[in-house]
C-alpha cells in the first residue's frame, strides 16, 4: 500500500508541475502538450498497477485513501483551490488516459486572469469536455443560490428524481399498450452477434489492428499492444488456433506508420519459450491458416535458440521443419548451438535442420552439413552428404569418410557429391580413383561400380581420363580373369561415355577397330558410346 501510495504522489507531483507550467506559459499554446508528457508518462505507469485511481479534492490538497499525496498554498492559481472552489470533491484517472484529456483538464483546473469573469464553474466545464478516461464527483450545493437537498452529482439520482417526477404528473398516461417487435429475431441476432469465445477475440483482435492501422492509436499504442496480446494468450489457452492464425497473419500485412513498431513488440512477446512451447503443442503445422508458420514468421532476428529449445517438442514432421526452418532462418543468433545439434541431436530433429540448411550461401551450408556427417545415425549422414558438395574444400575434406563407409547409399550418395564438385575436379577425381583401387572395389555389385566409374568421367578431369583408359586397354592372358577384365573394359566405356569429351570420343572409336583386339562385347559397348556422343554433338552444333 505504501507504494502504491508514493507512485500516486509522484504521479500528481508531475501533474502539477506540467499545470504550472502551462499556466504561466499560456500564450505558447504549442507547447503545452510537450509539458504535459512526463507527466502522461507517470499516470500511465501508474495505472499499469491499478486501472483506476482515485483522489478526494481539499482546497490545498489531494487525499488518496485518505493520505495526502499533494499539497499547495490556498490561493487562486492554485490546482486543487479552483476545483473544490467550484464544487469538485473527487476525480478519478481510469487507465487509457491520454494526453489530450490531461490538457483539458489543465484548462479547467488553472486560473485564467484574462477570462475567469466569463467562465463557467469546473464542474460544468468538465460536464463539457466529456472526458472518456477522466471522471469526477461534485458536492452537494455547490451553486450558487442551491441548496444542498437539489443539488444533484450522480446519474442515479437524475434519473430518480426523473421518474418521481414522472410518476407524480402523469400517472399511466405513459404506459405503453403495445410492445413493439424486436429489431432482430433469435437466429438473427445469433447469425450477425455471434457470442462464441474465439470468434469474439478474434474479431477484437481485428479491430485493434485497423486502429493501428488507420493511425487512430495515438498515446494508446502501448495499450492496445497488451490488449492484443492478451486476447492472443487467452486464445491459446482456449486452443482456438483459426482465430490465433487469422489474426496473426493480419498482423503480418498490417500497414501504417506504427506497423513495424507494433511487430517488433509482438514479435518480442511471441518468442516468450513458455508461449512458443504451447503453440508448438497445438499446432500441427499443416492445419489452413497455418498458426505455426505465421508465429514463427512474426519472430525477432535474435529468437533463434528459443526456437531450437522447442524443437524437440514437435512432433508432427510439417511442424519440425517449420521450426527448423525458423533456426536456420535466424542462423546468426544460434550459430553455438546449432552445430552441436547437428552432430549429436536425436535423428528427427537433426534431418529437419539438414533440410533446412538448404536455403544457407554454399559455404555456410556445407560447413554445418559438414558437422552432420559425424552423426551417429546414417540417415542424417545422407541426407547431409549432396549439402557439404556445395563448398569443394569442405567436400574435399570430408566426403572421403563415407566414399570409404560399409554402407552402399553412404558410398554411392558420396560419389554423385563428388562428380559435381567441379571447381576441384582434379582432388574429386583422385578420391574417386582411390576407392575404385581399394580392394574392396571388386566385392561391390554392378551397379554401385557403374555409378562410380561414371562420376570419375562426369569430372571430366586429364587423371581421370588417363585412368579410364588404363582400364580400357586393359589385357589378360589368362583365361579365368578375362571376364574380370572385361568387366572392367565395361566399366572404363561407361565412364568415357559419361566424359563426353572429343578425345573420349576418339578412344572409343579407336577401340572398335578390329586392330584394337577388343572382346565383342567392349567393341559393341564403345561402338554404341561412340555413336550416341557423335550424335549429341550433332544436335548440339544444329
Amino acid at each position: 500500500m505504501a507504494g502504491m501510495t508514493t507512485a500516486v504522489r509522484d504521479a500528481l507531483a508531475s501533474l502539477a508541475r506540467s499545470f504550472k507550467r502551462i499556466s504561466v506559459s499560456r500564450h505558447a499554446r504549442d507547447q503545452h502538450l510537450a509539458y504535459l508528457e512526463p507527466a502522461a508518462a507517470e499516470l500511465r505507469s501508474l495505472l499499469e498497477q491499478k486501472p483506476a485511481i482515485t483522489v478526494v479534492v481539499e482546497p490545498t490538497a489531494l487525499l488518496f485513501e485518505g493520505e495526502s499525496v499533494h499539497s499547495e498554498p490556498a490561493r487562486e492559481t492554485g490546482f486543487c483551490f479552483r476545483l473544490h472552489r467550484d464544487g469538485v470533491r473527487s476525480l478519478t484517472f481510469h487507465r487509457g488516459v491520454g494526453i489530450d484529456e490531461l490538457l483539458a483538464l489543465a484548462n479547467v483546473a488553472m486560473a485564467d486572469p484574462q477570462a475567469e469573469g466569463g467562465r463557467e464553474d469546473a464542474v460544468t466545464e468538465l460536464w463539457k469536455a466529456d472526458l472518456p478516461h477522466l471522471s469526477y464527483s461534485a458536492g452537494a450545493g455547490y451553486r450558487t443560490g442551491e441548496s444542498a437537498a437539489e443539488a444533484i452529482s450522480t446519474l442515479g439520482e437524475i434519473s430518480a428524481r426523473t421518474q418521481e417526477t414522472l410518476d407524480r404528473h402523469t400517472g399511466a398516461r405513459f404506459v405503453e399498450l403495445t410492445q413493439q417487435p424486436a429489431l432482430w429475431s433469435e437466429e438473427q441476432r445469433g447469425k450477425g452477434d455471434p457470442q462464441e469465445y474465439g470468434e469474439l477475440s478474434r474479431r477484437a483482435a481485428m479491430t485493434i489492428l485497423r486502429i493501428v492501422e488507420l493511425e487512430y492509436a495515438g498515446w494508446d499504442l502501448q495499450a492496445l499492444q497488451e490488449t492484443f496480446w492478451r486476447l492472443i494468450d487467452q486464445l491459446l489457452e482456449r486452443a482456438q488456433q483459426q482465430a490465433i492464425a487469422q489474426a496473426l497473419e493480419r498482423l503480418r500485412r498490417l500497414g501504417g506508420s506504427h506497423a513495424g513498431e507494433f511487430r517488433k513488440a509482438a514479435g518480442a512477446w511471441l518468442s516468450d519459450p513458455a508461449r512458443l512451447e504451447r503453440v508448438v503443442k497445438l499446432a500441427p503445422g499443416v492445419e489452413r491458416p497455418p498458426l505455426l508458420s505465421h508465429w514463427l514468421a512474426l519472430l525477432p532476428p535474435e529468437a533463434g535458440p528459443a526456437v531450437l529449445a522447442v524443437l524437440p517438442q514437435a512432433i508432427d514432421p510439417a511442424a519440425r521443419l517449420l521450426l527448423a526452418n525458423a533456426v536456420v532462418g535466424r542462423v546468426d543468433s544460434c550459430a553455438g548451438q546449432l552445430p552441436d545439434l547437428l552432430q549429436k541431436g536425436a535423428a528427427q530433429e537433426a534431418l529437419a535442420l539438414v533440410a533446412a540448411l538448404a536455403t544457407l550461401p554454399p559455404p555456410r551450408r556445407a560447413e554445418l552439413a559438414a558437422r552432420a556427417l559425424e552423426h551417429r545415425d546414417a540417415a542424417v549422414r545422407l541426407e547431409a552428404i549432396p549439402l557439404v558438395a556445395a563448398d569443394a574444400g569442405v567436400a574435399m575434406r570430408t566426403l572421403g569418410t563415407p566414399l570409404a563407409s560399409p554402407l552402399p547409399k553412404l558410398r554411392v550418395a558420396a560419389a554423385q557429391a563428388l562428380a559435381n564438385c567441379s571447381s576441384a575436379a582434379e582432388q574429386a577425381a583422385g578420391l574417386l580413383v582411390e576407392a575404385i583401387l581399394r580392394p574392396q572395389f571388386s566385392s561391390l555389385d554392378k551397379e554401385e561400380k557403374t555409378l562410380f566409374f561414371r562420376s570419375l568421367g562426369k569430372l571430366g578431369t586429364g587423371a581421370g581420363y588417363t585412368f579410364l583408359l588404363e582400364q580400357l586397354s586393359r589385357r589378360s592372358k589368362k583365361i579365368f580373369g578375362r571376364k574380370k577384365i572385361i568387366d572392367k573394359q565395361l566399366l572404363a566405356v561407361e565412364g568415357l561415355a559419361e566424359d563426353g569429351s572429343g578425345k573420349a570420343v576418339r578412344a572409343l572409336e579407336d577401340a572398335v577397330l578390329p586392330t584394337r583386339g577388343y572382346p565383342p562385347a567392349v567393341v559393341a559397348a564403345c561402338k554404341a558410346a561412340a555413336q550416341h556422343l557423335r550424335a549429341t554433338q550433332r544436335g548440339k552444333s544444329a
